[in-house]
């Protein structure tokens, strides 16, 4: 039983590390394709980030899905519901914070790079 439950879940991994852009995950589909055909008003996501970072794909998802007087997104973990103009304030406030910390991760990571390949380490080897 654990071992199906760890290959199902490392499926999933494998299976969200080739979609291209998070609205196209399946399950996310499903559940968009039930805000649009009306039986359901909100979409409940446990945190923000999971859903996107990127500031212009939650802005198309907002606009396509959660603009005012459609569906209604609510994030549990960051408190917000797009329902009230505070909740779209927050919301887009957090998007651009979540953006700017990727970015920011990108640009450390790759000036690290280039300091490694500049200066050589030899990493987990014996020194002797």
């Amino acid at each position: 039983m654990t071992a199906f439950m760890i290959w199902n879940w490392w499926k999933s991994l494998l299976m969200r590390a080739k979609v291209p852009r998070p609205w196209t995950a399946p399950g996310l589909q499903r559940a968009l394709a039930l805000l649009k055909t009306g039986p359901v008003e909100a979409l409940l996501v446990v945190k923000l980030d999971r859903l996107t970072r990127s500031v212009m794909d939650l802005g198309q998802l907002i606009e396509t899905y959660f603009a005012p007087g459609k569906a209604a997104l609510m994030s549990v973990s960051e408190q917000i519901d797009t329902r009230s103009a505070a909740g779209r304030l927050v919301l887009n406030i957090l998007a651009s914070v979540s953006q700017w910390e990727r970015e920011t991760i990108a640009e450390r990571t790759r000036i690290d790079f280039t300091i490694l390949q500049q200066f050589p380490l030899s990493l987990f080897r014996p020194t002797f």
